[in-house]
C-alpha cells in the first residue's frame, strides 16, 4: 500500500495527460523507437525535397545550416 501511495504522489501530475498517448510513448521509448530531430536538419531536408537537388547538394546545405 505504501508503494502505491508513494508512486501516486510522485506521479500524479501524469494524470492530466491522456492515457492512450502516454502509454504510446513509454512504449515506444521502452523499445528504442524514437527519433531526435535537430531543427536544421529538418529545414535542409524540407529544401532538398522542395528543389530535388543532387544528394551531394543535400548535404552541402546541411553543412551550412548547421
Amino acid at each position: 500500500m505504501r508503494k502505491a501511495v508513494k508512486f501516486y504522489y510522485e506521479n500524479s501530475d501524469l494524470a492530466r495527460y491522456d492515457k492512450r498517448k502516454l502509454r504510446t510513448y513509454i512504449e515506444m521509448l521502452a523499445e528504442g523507437e524514437h527519433v531526435i530531430l535537430d531543427i536544421d536538419h529538418l529545414v535542409a531536408f524540407l529544401k532538398f525535397i522542395e528543389t530535388r537537388p543532387k544528394s551531394e547538394d543535400f548535404w552541402n546545405l546541411h553543412r551550412e545550416n548547421s
